[in-house]
């Protein structure tokens, strides 16, 4: 059920940005069929005429909406990005929402192994699901794998009381995948957007200490 939501909901998304994208180029087109009704007759080849008329002007917006955000937009982050001080305040918002990310990113992967180790709880060496978690812990960390994988299998447990399902090993070997990858995702950001945080703070600090020094010898 929810997998069919979030399918439904991804297909509206885009539903709605396709109307958009070509909303437009039926709008055009529109025009131009009233304006060409209002003037003369209309035949299949004059419509040929108003479909490639209306192409062109859409493309041709398009063209210059684009080409007119990147004229303005470029030159301005190059300016922003030349002021060490914009550019490493920019960069320290930047690490504070990225920060808020990755803790849930790792929240939510903590959240996910917790139930993969429930299962494997629940799943001995002889269960005919045994094989669905190996599958499961093989996209899990290293070192996760190796703390279950280690555990005594052998050793008498009480019966759980809820034994996974393969639909449910399913739902949890898509759920590992999503998180581990949001995981690691943020984790690659994190790495760079520190360093780069650490180099823009070394610079700031290096021309503030050589201003100073310029600043006391001329005095």
């Amino acid at each position: 059920m929810q997998e069919t939501s979030q399918c439904l909901e991804k297909l509206g998304r885009h539903s709605w940005k396709n109307a958009i994208f070509y909303g437009s180029y039926l709008t055009i087109f529109g025009v131009f069929l009233i304006y060409v009704a209002s003037t003369m007759d209309i035949d299949a080849g004059k419509l040929q005429v108003i479909g490639v008329t209306a192409s062109n002007t859409w493309g041709l917006f398009l063209l210059v909406l684009l080409l007119g955000y990147g004229l303005v937009d470029i030159p301005r982050r190059q300016w922003h990005d030349s002021k060490r001080g914009h550019k490493l305040s920019e960069v320290y918002f930047k690490v504070a929402k990225l920060s808020t990310e990755k803790s849930e990113a790792e929240e939510g992967l903590e959240d996910v192994l917790e139930d993969i180790k429930k299962a494997a709880e629940s799943i001995r060496y002889n269960n005919p699901l045994h094989k669905h978690l190996d599958t499961i812990l093989e996209k899990c960390p290293n070192n996760f794998q190796k703390r279950i994988r280690n555990r005594d299998d052998y050793q008498d447990y009480n019966e759980p009381s809820e034994m996974p399902t393969e639909k449910m090993l399913v739902r949890l070997h898509k759920t590992v995948i999503q998180a581990t990858r949001n995981h690691h995702r943020t984790q690659c950001q994190w790495n760079s957007l520190i360093e780069s945080a650490y180099e823009l703070d070394d610079i700031a600090r290096a021309h503030d200490g050589l201003f100073g020094i310029c600043y006391n010898n001329s005095n």
